[in-house]
């Protein structure tokens, strides 16, 4: 490959992570782009050796499946051309391989741009969290920051899923246990004011596994996290403290949304005052909130009926709302509201949705057993390595990444969409790293 198209190639791939804080376009192009010249390059040199790689065929038979569940789909018609394309994404993994034996420089130039886009979104964060609006005018949505990703909230999802790649690349890089710190701490302030209870979850789920898998002696280990602990509750609690917002949604709605606060008593809702606005909480009948349950009810009787290859990969949006499977209840807080409380929220709650909320919900109803028991393998897989091999220390950091993406007890977004895949499938490429890197 000549100099030029190592630079090509290293634009593009290197462009990806700060492209997907202003969407998916930017990012998936990029990805595409570099994708179809690679495979320009494998077929004009006759490169096939560079497909050979069990990543690689661990991909494409999860593909297959992808594909046939497609093919035998009663939506095939509205999902085939946007799953016919998701391949790219195992080439992908074999660019990042190709790009990580053949440029000496691509560790320490992406360590140095996640770097940089963790500052500007801390930064920018900041802004928008003391003065409503980012350096872009962009304005949050209530109890959310979402910095330059505008309406959608998905700023702590974005940071959780690349801190442990950063921190290990700083490990790999410098071995610098300071600015490992730093960004830790940096990213729980984001994540925080972001108000995305999953990524908060995750990301003191992070700290723990940290913890526990780190190569300093215990003395060591407990001074940092006798500092991290006073730090992040220190922040967490100005946070809370002058933000009504925040404190609502992170504080008040988990609250009611588990029955902690006024389980079984009357009456069955609260109205309180958030920054001047009037807000309802409502008491939940099932055990997880409402919306959720429904999600995942519609998404357990799509599985049933369709028990092995499911009803095709993004197919819940449109089998969601047929009359077979649509759900719409309301919360019991609401069934005997009085006649003068008008709060509009929380009624008529819908099982439809362009996916239901957590991955293997989504894969089982989508992709049948063969897609869901593949990956939920996948992960079994994965927390082995994590927590019983002797990989570096490096990698088990970088794996957690990929623990976190395949979770099963949390709620997610869309398994199959550009933007999630993304952030799913960097990391990945990033283990092909070996030790003299």
């Amino acid at each position: 490959m000549s100099k030029t198209e190592l630079n090509i190639f290293n634009i593009l791939v290197l462009s990806i992570p700060f492209f997907l804080i202003t969407g998916p376009f930017l990012a998936d192009l990029a990805l595409s782009a570099s994708c179809i010249f690679f495979l320009i390059y494998i077929v004009r040199e006759r490169k096939f050796v560079l497909l050979k790689d069990n990543y690689f065929f661990l991909f494409m038979f999860f593909y297959t499946i992808v594909i046939i569940s497609c093919l035998q789909s009663d939506y095939l018609d509205k999902i085939f051309i946007k799953n016919i394309f998701y391949f790219r994404f195992g080439i992908f993994l074999l660019l990042i391989k190709y790009l990580i034996n053949y440029d000496k420089k691509f560790i320490k130039n992406l360590k140095n741009i996640l770097l940089f886009t963790f500052i500007l979104l801390f930064i920018d964060s900041l802004i928008q969290f003391i003065l409503g609006k980012n350096i872009l005018g962009f304005s949050n949505p209530p109890g959310r920051i979402t910095s330059f990703f505008g309406d959608e909230s998905v700023l702590g999802s974005y940071i959780l899923r690349l801190c442990p790649l950063l921190i290990a690349l700083i490990f790999l890089s410098e071995k610098s246990k300071y600015k490992s710190f730093f960004i830790l701490l940096l990213s729980f302030v984001i994540i925080v004011i972001s108000g995305e209870r999953a990524s908060i979850f995750l990301f003191l789920l992070f700290l723990s596994i940290l913890f526990l898998i780190w190569k300093y002696d215990i003395k060591k280990k407990l001074i940092f996290l006798f500092a991290f602990v006073i730090l992040t509750s220190t922040s967490f609690a100005i946070i809370i403290k002058n933000n009504e917002s925040a404190k609502f949604r992170l504080i008040d709605q988990t609250l009611s949304q588990i029955n902690f606060n006024y389980k079984n008593n009357k009456p069955y809702y609260k109205e309180i005052e958030v920054n001047g606005k009037p807000r309802a909480l409502a008491r939940n009948d099932t055990l997880l909130p409402l919306q959720y349950t429904l999600y995942f009810e519609t998404s357990k009787k799509i599985f049933l009926d369709n028990l092995i290859f499911g009803s095709g990969p993004k197919s819940y949006r449109y089998i969601s709302q047929t009359d077979d499977y649509l759900l719409i209840r309301t919360h019991a807080a609401f069934l005997d509201r009085p006649k003068d409380f008008n709060y509009p929220g929380f009624t008529n709650i819908k099982s439809s949705n362009t996916h239901p909320h957590n991955i293997y919900f989504q894969l089982f109803s989508e992709t049948g057993l063969f897609g869901g028991l593949f990956i939920f393998s996948i992960f079994i897989y994965i927390s082995l390595i994590l927590f019983f091999s002797k990989v570096s220390f490096e990698k088990k950091i970088i794996l957690i990444s990929l623990f976190f993406n395949l979770f099963p007890f949390i709620t997610s977004g869309n398994f199959f969409n550009n933007w999630i895949s993304i952030l799913y499938f960097y990391p990945l490429g990033i283990l092909y790293l070996k030790k003299n890197n």
